[in-house]
């Protein structure tokens, strides 16, 4: 049982022991279910001492595809603007209606700290895990990220070799309260024991608790780019494409034409990052992207 494993004695955690495939007994879950999320989790990280400080305090910028669904953002994954557009083009404008029937570019200012024991790595940044509906969907999500690290940004560089991009497009995750549990299923005292890395007010601190803070700064509707009003609506009566990966260029559209070539992907980068700065004044024009350094 979890009383006899340290960590979890010292983190208040209970129930039963989760082994790797190798029989190491990395930590504990509420449940069977949680136990099998274990499996495959790997050993636990070996990690040098915690710095005597924080990490320094970042501000950047980073952008979702959503559709016309709102809802409040705990435990989510994100992307600089390089990592969107990357998806957009990969996975969205080629379909009628866009997958997910994705209608809008958000934007978030994003003011980041790593904790102590994260910034003894020599790291700003953990690696990425996936949130699926508010949880965190990959082995050993609370062993080898929360309890050694506390609830810090993770990323992953994308391939950049299928999008032409001027720079580096990088998915970062943010862990929300509750994250070993799907939105529906976080209850009050799964929020106490797992309060996520969002700070509750005030600054950011880098405590395990209070990582980073996001706002709200603006959103762009696709259909604006593409100059398709309704696209999801009228692609396939009307025959308008936004893209076609065959010809590798739209139908009654030339905003995402040349997938490949540098020169529109520079293009693209550019017109919509002044399109917000046009849009949304009263947030710096431009923020540097902070470098993946997971």
């Amino acid at each position: 049982m979890c009383e006899n494993n340290g960590l979890c004695k010292e983190n208040g955690l209970k129930g039963l022991c989760c082994p790797n495939p190798a029989g190491q007994n990395l930590g504990c879950c509420d449940s069977e279910v949680e136990k099998q999320d274990m499996l495959g989790a790997g050993p636990a990280p070996e990690l040098l001492p915690p710095a005597t400080t924080p990490g320094k305090l970042m501000t950047f910028y980073l952008y979702r595809v959503d559709n016309d669904q709102r809802y409040k953002l705990n435990g989510v994954n994100m992307a600089n603007l390089l990592g969107d557009i990357w998806y957009l083009h990969n996975e969205v404008v080629f379909n009628c209606p866009r997958k997910f029937n994705i209608s809008r570019l958000t934007r978030f200012k994003v003011t980041y700290r790593a904790t102590k024991e994260l910034w003894g790595q020599n790291k700003n940044f953990d690696n990425f895990v996936a949130f699926d509906k508010a949880k965190c969907t990959v082995p050993g999500c609370s062993m080898l990220h929360w309890l050694p690290l506390g609830y810090v940004i993770g990323c992953t560089k994308n391939d950049v070799g299928r999008v032409a991009l001027p720079g580096e497009a990088a998915w970062f995750s943010l862990p929300g309260t509750c994250p070993s549990k799907f939105y529906f299923q976080k209850s009050d005292e799964c929020v106490k024991r797992e309060p996520g890395g969002q700070c509750k007010g005030g600054q950011v601190t880098g405590e395990r608790d209070c990582t980073y803070q996001i706002e709200e700064a603006g959103e762009i509707p696709l259909d604006e780019l593409s100059g398709i009003k309704n696209y999801n609506d009228v692609c396939e009566s009307t025959g308008v494409r936004e893209y076609d990966e065959t010809t590798d260029k739209g139908t009654g559209t030339s905003f995402w034409n040349g997938k490949a070539d540098p020169k529109k992907g520079a293009e693209r980068v550019k017109f919509i990052s002044d399109l917000f700065a046009k849009r949304f004044p009263q947030f710096p024009a431009h923020l540097d992207d902070p470098p993946c350094d997971a």
